[in-house]
């Protein structure tokens, strides 16, 4: 598995995700919405209906975020990734 940027606002929202349960896909901004489209094609969400809801996956990701205190743009190294995992495979775009 490639490692992943989340850049300020996506860790942001992804913490805030992991506190609340879910997000609503549509946000005030476009930013919002392409975050949230960004962790549904990232295996870190679902989304269900304009809901979108963490993966198990996406829940200890952000967990670890969390924990961490981690702010600003983070950059998760691979064998970080592989450690939180399982990963998801595909076999359907999950946000469509």
């Amino acid at each position: 598995m490639k490692g992943l940027v989340l850049l300020s606002d996506e860790v942001a929202l992804l913490k805030f995700a992991a506190t609340q349960g879910a997000l609503r896909r549509t946000g005030e901004t476009l930013g919002h919405e392409i975050a949230c489209d960004y962790f549904c094609e990232s295996g870190l969400a679902d989304l269900e209906g304009d809901q979108v809801r963490l993966t198990a996956f996406g829940q200890r990701l952000a967990r670890r975020l969390i924990s961490t205190s981690a702010a600003g743009t983070v950059s998760i190294p691979p064998a970080l990734l592989d450690a939180l995992g399982p990963q998801v495979i595909f076999t359907r775009s999950p946000c469509v």
